[in-house]
């Protein structure tokens, strides 16, 4: 029985590489994007595969897959059609999509009152997070494909990845709580207990699966 895997990626990552690639050449974020091509390539040990990976620490630490990402970008005029080279180059078994073209950036507010600014910020908070938000310089537009891909979807999992600055900034992106809504297929979240990161220090599964009430997925 064969089966086909989307990855609808959140774009607020502005850490390492990334955050120097949006800062300095206004690109669109390629970490998060790279990582699913990368996890998706049909042979890992493809050394094309294992290039794309490669982070040069010569070089700011950037990795070749988010310079190819970002060069493409320019070169065929559009992140999907980047994204869609790279996915060919690489063999990948199923199809990533950003949840947004747009430029945003993450707010979050921690259990204790403070306010941080910044997706790499946020995740490394020394105290739980209680709220985040996605800001951007206009109207956040969906990215269709990703919705329809959502809508179509006989199986859709949250995660896994980090509640506040992973999961969660796909569900405020307009038009996405109601593309899971629209689907027929089943929602499973993925659970992190184990997280090495401040962002859900302390959280029970319990107080998780609020946080994804609280910002869109309640009923």
């Amino acid at each position: 029985m064969g089966f086909e895997t989307s990855a609808v990626v959140a774009m607020a990552d502005d850490g390492g590489s990334t955050g120097i690639l949006r800062e300095e050449a206004d690109v669109t974020p390629p970490g998060d994007v790279r990582k699913c091509i990368a996890a998706m390539a049909a042979d890992p040990t493809d050394p094309l595969t294992k290039a794309f990976k490669y982070r040069f620490a010569f070089a700011r630490n950037h990795t070749l897959g988010n310079l190819m990402l970002s060069a493409l970008e320019d070169a065929a005029g559009s992140f999907p059609e980047a994204i869609e080279i790279c996915e060919r180059l690489l063999h990948a078994r199923g199809k990533v999509y950003p949840s947004t073209l747009d430029r945003v950036s993450l707010v979050a507010r921690t259990r204790d009152g403070r306010y941080l600014e910044g997706q790499a910020v946020a995740c490394h908070s020394r105290t739980a997070l209680d709220a985040v938000q996605l800001h951007a310089k206009t109207e956040i537009v969906p990215y269709e494909p990703a919705l329809e891909a959502i809508r179509s979807a006989d199986l859709i999992v949250l995660g896994p990845g980090s509640l506040f600055t992973s999961i969660i900034p796909n569900l405020l992106v307009p038009g996405v709580v109601d593309a899971i809504a629209q689907s027929k297929g089943t929602t499973l979240f993925v659970c992190s207990l184990a997280d090495m990161q401040g962002e859900t220090w302390g959280l029970t599964a319990k107080e998780h699966v609020d946080a994804l009430m609280d910002h869109g997925m309640r009923g």
